[in-house]
């Protein structure tokens, strides 16, 4: 995402697309990736964890992320940007020559 500020449409699409839709879905499988690895000592059966945690995880993620993401973004990042407390504002990237 090149612009955080969901002032335009191609930036509210792109937070929509890796935000929601992308980190979503990754958030899901990590968390049941570690739950299956993990079995032994969890004691949960791998079908409760894909069949039933991994898409509650998924949709739910993408309903707070799409419903409470935008709107702390549109609200948060102009101050965030101003006092200079944007990722960008802090790292210096280095040019290859």
């Amino acid at each position: 995402m090149k612009d955080h500020s969901l002032r335009s449409s191609k930036s509210v699409f792109e937070f929509y697309l890796w935000g929601v839709l992308v980190g979503s879905i990754w958030c899901s499988l990590y968390i049941s990736w570690w739950l299956d690895l993990a079995q032994g000592i969890v004691g949960l059966p791998p079908l409760f964890i894909w069949g039933w945690f991994a898409p509650f995880v998924m949709v739910n993620n993408a309903i707070v992320t799409a419903i409470v993401g935008p709107a702390l973004a549109y609200v948060l990042y102009p101050p965030v940007k101003r006092w200079g407390l944007h990722w960008s504002d802090r790292i210096t990237f280095i040019e290859k020559s």
